[in-house]
């Protein structure tokens, strides 16, 4: 049996909590780690880390370095126009967002054509298939844990990824795809939870996919304009590579015994 804890790479705004979700619903109780971001995760016993199975979050490529094991791996992508008015949508709404005083005062359109908004649009999902050169451990006992902070590891960390060469996270997001165990689109999600399950044994994959954190209320977001559109486009072409593979990937077959063919 294949022991190395299972790890949920957790892209924002991909149907993440869902997942997550119902991967705490397959596991027994405390076999997966309360944490989701690395203000929290950081918080954790480090001893007690050990004892974890699964793990779900957004800790991108680096949390294999912080917890000394390798991990068996899976990750959603989405369409990137879909995404980025999703997190657009978060970041508007979540007041413990570090960005969300900003955010919150701006239209969708305003939103893209922000630079200052760019490290949550440019080749997001990409990024997060890609090292950050931080090590978290730095910071494991001078992290400052006051509320007025909160968030802030995680952000920078995405942020610290954004100065990388845009070519040089288009080769290290599509060689860190062919490492992943199991990946999926959200408008496939039931395919995935299938192959997931098959793929870590996590029993059936069938049944209901549960609904967590979704946005439902998108009344004050105007017609998306062409002009945007473009813009994104233009901003995620890195996205849109690893959207479709990860599409043709989840199409491919399993064999009998679960493992990827």
């Amino acid at each position: 049996m294949d022991d190395r804890p299972i790890y949920f790479l957790h892209i924002p705004k991909t149907a993440g909590s869902s997942v997550t979700l119902w991967l705490s619903q397959r596991v027994r109780d405390g076999a997966m780690c309360p944490a989701r971001i690395w203000d929290q995760l950081l918080r954790c016993d480090e001893a007690g880390l050990a004892g974890y199975a699964m793990f779900a979050g957004h800790y991108g490529l680096d949390l294999d370095r912080y917890l000394g094991v390798t991990l068996r791996t899976m990750t959603v992508f989405r369409d990137p126009l879909q995404r980025t008015l999703s997190h657009y949508l978060q970041v508007s709404r979540d007041t413990n967002h570090p960005w969300h005083s900003r955010v919150s005062l701006q239209s969708f359109e305003v939103f893209l054509r922000d630079v200052q908004n760019w490290p949550m649009i440019e080749n997001f999902q990409a990024r997060y298939l890609v090292r950050s050169g931080l090590d978290m451990r730095c910071f494991t006992r001078c992290l400052d844990l006051s509320s007025a902070k909160m968030n802030r590891l995680s952000t920078t960390s995405e942020d610290v990824r954004y100065m990388f060469d845009r070519h040089y996270v288009q080769d290290q997001s599509l060689a860190a795809l062919d490492g992943i165990d199991v990946v999926g689109t959200t408008d496939r999600i039931a395919l995935f939870l299938e192959r997931a399950a098959r793929t870590f044994s996590l029993g059936s994959g069938d049944g209901p996919v549960p609904q967590e954190n979704v946005a439902t209320d998108r009344s004050n977001i105007e017609a998306v304009s062409q002009s945007s559109i473009d813009l994104i486009a233009e901003l995620t072409t890195i996205d849109q590579s690893l959207f479709q593979s990860a599409r043709l990937r989840e199409m491919a077959p399993l064999p009998a015994d679960g493992l990827p063919a």
